[in-house]
């Protein structure tokens, strides 16, 4: 058994607890992945609204639900859908593929062909340039968004019927496809819903992220530390 159980925000210490972790391991430390997000915070660069980012990770068969055709379906007619109302409402979409099996672009390209796909490169620069978020079920890509202060729209598919955090307490906008355009118009028309999304957002940074933009010195001072105490 391990001496020490490290977590990077004040959720997954929750998590843990609840799942019997003793609470005299648990340490939490942030996550250094994300210390550079908050550096950009400090020292703003241009920050665009150039498009509406689609963030999906193809189903890998990794659960079993995934693998059912019913559930395929929905999965590839769900972004067709967002493809669509993008292309209604004349709204350039890229879209990001989390690493995983292979994606069809064809899918997309046959709604519109101007819309972009991309594999590889940086998320966060790519959420730096975007409008606002769309992410297919639950990913860190939310968090992301919400480090950069974007807007974020979640659609679930094989979480349904999760009891997210983020959902109950409303830091993110839920939705389904009937509700999609709606949605989309409001946040491009109506500033102070907007902005009052991305205070939601700022609200979970604000109550759940530890040692923000200083996770990476923190978790060297506690390596050092133990390493000076197994060495004494």
């Amino acid at each position: 058994y391990s001496d020490h159980f490290l977590v990077w925000d004040k959720l997954t210490q929750e998590h843990a607890i609840k799942h019997n972790v003793d609470p005299k391991k648990i340490i939490p430390m942030g996550c250094p992945f994300f210390d550079t997000f908050f550096q950009d915070d400090k020292n703003p660069v241009n920050s665009k609204n150039e498009y509406i980012l689609l963030a999906i990770a193809p189903f890998s068969g990794m659960y079993t639900r995934q693998l059912s055709t019913q559930m395929q379906i929905e999965f590839e007619n769900t972004i067709k859908q967002i493809c669509q109302i993008t292309t209604k409402m004349n709204k350039k979409l890229l879209i990001k593929i989390h690493s995983g099996p292979s994606f069809n672009e064809k899918i997309v390209k046959n709604i519109n062909p101007n819309i972009v796909v991309k594999y590889t490169g940086s998320f966060h620069d790519y959420v730096k340039n975007c409008e606002l978020l769309i992410c297919i079920d639950m990913s860190t890509a939310i968090l992301d968004a919400m480090l950069l202060k974007k807007p974020v729209i979640s659609i679930l598919i094989l979480e349904k019927d999760s009891d997210s955090e983020l959902s109950r307490k409303n830091y993110i906008l839920q939705t389904e496809m009937p509700h999609l355009e709606k949605t989309l118009t409001k946040l491009s028309l109506d500033n102070s819903f907007k902005l009052s999304c991305i205070e939601q957002g700022q609200k979970f940074i604000d109550k759940y992220m530890i040692n923000t933009g200083t996770s990476s010195k923190s978790l060297l001072n506690f390596l050092s530390n133990i390493s000076g105490k197994t060495t004494n």
